[in-house]
């Protein structure tokens, strides 16, 4: 199973770009409590308001159009998942498509993570377009939280 998500966002791929693999970026859409290694091999942990951290492993740095994290700090369902970013010009702003790849089917969290992470790429939106996204730990992003 795959969570999809497409988006256009009024900025260059080069700043989508800088967001989904620099510290500062990550750090200002999905939780401020993140360790990014902006180098394929690096890992990436974010640490979330639950108390969780997830870490990822970045397979692929492909500027600015690419970007892949394979988990290795998550929940066992996704250890032979990919999460793949992909950017391309659309006229002036920048498309971005979000795949998480790979998910078991039948996955009983699949609405649950489609959820989250839909509000992180609107959070990452929000960002490049306003200057502030709704990471975790922000009172925005205490206002979408589903139950778990």
């Amino acid at each position: 199973m795959n969570i999809v998500i497409q988006i256009n966002i009024a900025t260059t791929a080069d700043r989508v770009f800088q967001a989904i693999t620099t510290e500062q970026g990550i750090a200002g859409w999905i939780t401020p409590k993140t360790k990014a290694q902006p180098s394929v091999g690096g890992i990436n942990e974010l640490t979330f308001d639950s108390g969780n951290t997830l870490g990822f492993r970045v397979e692929a740095l492909e500027p600015p159009g690419r970007v892949v994290w394979a988990p290795v700090q998550a929940p066992a369902e996704w250890l032979e998942s990919r999460l793949t970013f992909a950017v391309a010009d659309a006229g002036g702003a920048s498309a971005l498509t979000f795949t998480h790849s790979g998910l078991p089917e039948d996955y009983p969290a699949y609405g649950f993570f489609t959820y989250c992470w839909g509000q992180y790429i609107r959070s990452l939106k929000l960002l490049l377009e306003t200057g502030m996204g709704e990471p975790d730990f922000s009172p925005a992003s205490r206002a979408w939280k589903p139950l778990s």
